[in-house]
């Protein structure tokens, strides 16, 4: 710390005789950089060395001057403990302000605007209902109408076509006179127009009951029309809000997450560096409560003074610096809970939500705001697909294939996913160890299919190379110019040979990012070849790596390193111990393949029975979206991306919701 002038002057006072006063002003010295304690220390020092001397007037008018000065360096001290404490205050204020930010008026603005529209479209569908249902009153109406006016004008037509077909009712019957005949045809005349009149007048007014009908019925095709339409409006408005909400929300979480990080840490920085100086500052405020007291002490009778010096000397100043000079700590805004939505337009949630409700007779549009995908029926999305690694026997088991890449899926179709599980363990070879190891299960992704990882050498197949797979398994033992086995191009690569006559070990299996190592040496298995990474996950990881060769030695003892290391991705180690007697077949068996890897398992001894199980497989899919699209599998989401996790064993499906 560089000192103030005023500072270095009341040193400069207390490192000359009291006697020489009149020199006081040519001995600042503005290059000093000792600190304020350690300057006041030695101050007290000389204090004290001249205190214990007979009282001199100089040296009265130097403690005068010294405590003058004192009193002008605690002000600043004081203020510098202010300035740090309104930091932290600040700064302590600056984490509260990041609980709002500039996207949360909108999102709140938003959200209001998605809840009237929603609330508006539910009533808008129920009116587009009633329009619907008067539509189709009219019309089932108009079809009454119609055939009731053409049945009775039809029969009053039919009526007024007969006014000429009397026929023999209006002949002269045998004997029968004028008036009876006149009489006659009059009934029958009065008759006829009887029923024309009734004709008529139901003719009439099944007319005027289709004129009117249809009169009112005339807008109904064009209100419903109108009216499916506002509603498809307003259902875009909302579905359209809810996008932008997602959005709007999911920008104001971020930045507030941000922002609390930021201003947190930020604060911590000026907590930790004033809690540094504050130390310091104390430890120079006991410096000056020492020296007030041993001014003090200058004043009393000459023969107390001594003692005075000395309980200055042994007093503890710390509590009273602390109490002095401190800093409160202000107590810092909690970040409070940020929700996104996971029930934004496109998802299940929101259509059970907004949709399924409506009636069925005026149901939603097809939504295309831009988080449904604007009517899209594709979804692209990246892929891992890792099958199950081969099972050990005396060479390692091969890795499962790994396929990585970027694949576009079909909306309206359901996917097949299948985690492949790992081979089963097999045996050495040599004499009773004769049990094979198997070939680790097929995963798969729709039409792409990661082949599983081959068996390492062993049992029954002792004069075979590791079977092929995703990945080869390793060679068995003692086996010389053997063929590599061979991974699939894409997936994995061949496992590795003993290639040693005598006590040759297994062969190391092949992983996803490189081939299996060779028998280093008498009695040592090769190393299995390494897998390779991702981290689609949220989380880097290494997927397909080959089981190590076991060992060949037969002295019935472990021998360290042996056991050829398993690749990285899970591999299984090989077995480190050299079994020579069946009773210890089962000791320092080959370790298992990690599960969820693809791991091939690693190899053992050829007289033991069992190596290593290979790892199962996995299948992770991920893409881009603030909330799931679809189904299947364990769902996390990681960076803007939601995660599709599938580690079980056995098939499962993955669908658009």
């Amino acid at each position: 710390m560089k000192m103030a002038p005023h500072v270095l002057l009341l040193f400069s006072l207390c490192s000359v005789s009291a006697v020489q006063l009149e020199n006081l002003e040519k001995l600042e010295r503005p290059g000093n950089k000792t600190s304020v304690a350690d300057g006041l220390a030695g101050m007290e020092d000389l204090l004290v060395s001249a205190f214990r001397t007979n009282s001199d007037p100089s040296v009265e008018t130097l403690v005068t001057k010294m405590s003058e000065m004192i009193q002008k360096m605690k002000p600043p001290l004081l203020q510098n403990v202010q300035n740090i404490q309104d930091s932290l205050d600040t700064s302590a204020a600056n984490v509260a302000k990041c609980s709002q930010n500039e996207h949360t008026t909108k999102s709140q603005d938003l959200k209001n605007d998605f809840n009237s529209k929603s609330q508006l479209h539910s009533q808008c569908r129920s009116s587009e209902k009633t329009k619907l249902d008067e539509k189709t009153a009219c019309a089932a109406d108009i079809k009454t109408l119609t055939e009731s006016k053409d049945t009775t004008c039809g029969a009053l037509a039919a009526l007024e076509k007969s006014i000429y077909s009397y026929g023999a009712s209006i002949s002269v019957q045998n004997g029968e006179t004028f008036k009876p005949f006149h009489s006659r045809l009059i009934q029958a005349s009065q008759q006829k127009l009887a029923e024309w009149e009734t004709a008529d007048a139901q003719c009439t007014d099944a007319t005027t009951k289709l004129t009117a009908r249809t009169t009112e019925c005339a807008n109904a095709d064009t209100d419903y029309t109108s009216q499916k339409a506002h509603c498809d409006s307003v259902q875009d408005a909302m579905d359209g809000f809810s996008c932008s909400y997602l959005e709007a929300q999911s920008s104001k979480c971020e930045t507030m997450d941000t922002c609390f990080e930021q201003q947190t840490s930020n604060h911590q920085n000026i907590l930790s560096t004033g809690q540094t100086q504050l130390e310091s500052m104390r430890k120079e405020w006991r410096g000056f409560l020492r020296m007030e007291c041993l001014i003090k002490a200058f004043f009393v009778a000459e023969a107390d003074r001594p003692a005075a010096i000395d309980k200055c000397q042994a007093i503890d100043t710390k509590a009273q610096a602390s109490a002095d000079l401190k800093l409160v700590e202000p107590t810092l805004a909690t970040k409070p809970s940020c929700p996104v939505p996971t029930d934004a337009a496109g998802t299940a949630g929101y259509r059970s939500a907004q949709y399924d409700s409506l009636p069925a007779e005026a149901p939603a549009k097809e939504c295309v705001a831009s988080c449904c995908g604007s009517g899209s029926t594709e979804v692209v999305v990246e892929y891992l697909i890792v099958a199950g690694g081969g099972g050990g026997g005396s060479g390692g088991g091969g890795a499962g294939g790994v396929i990585m890449g970027t694949q576009t899926l079909d909306t309206s179709k359901v996917v097949t996913v299948v985690v492949g599980d790992g081979g089963i363990s097999g045996a050495g070879g040599y004499g009773a160890a004769t049990g094979v190891a198997t070939a680790g299960g097929d995963s798969q992704l729709g039409d792409l299919i990661a082949k599983g990882g081959g068996q390492g050498a062993g049992g029954s197949q002792i004069e075979q190379p590791g079977a092929s797979g995703g990945s080869g398994g390793g060679g068995g033992f003692d086996r010389l110019n053997v063929a590599r086995s061979s991974g699939v191009a894409g997936q994995g690569h061949g496992g590795g040979r003993s290639n040693l006559p005598g006590y040759g070990a297994g062969g190391g299996g092949g992983g996803a990012g490189a081939a299996g190592q060779d028998a280093p040496k008498k009695h040592y298995g090769g190393k299995g070849g390494d897998g390779v990474s991702s981290d689609i996950t949220g989380t880097l990881k290494w997927y397909g790596g080959g089981g190590g060769g076991g060992v060949n030695e037969n002295g019935n003892h472990k021998v360290d390193g042996a056991g050829g290391a398993g690749g990285k991705g899970g591999g299984g180690r090989g077995s480190d111990f050299g079994s020579v007697s069946w009773a210890n077949w089962h000791k320092f068996t080959g370790t298992d393949g990690e599960a969820n890897t693809g791991g091939g398992g690693g190899g053992t001894d050829p007289e033991s029975r069992v190596a290593g199980k290979g790892g199962s497989g996995i299948v992770v899919v991920r893409y881009k979206s603030a909330t799931p699209v679809m189904t299947g599998g364990t769902i996390t989401s990681f960076g803007g991306y939601q995660i599709h996790t599938f580690s079980a064993v056995g098939a499962s499906t993955l669908k658009y919701q």
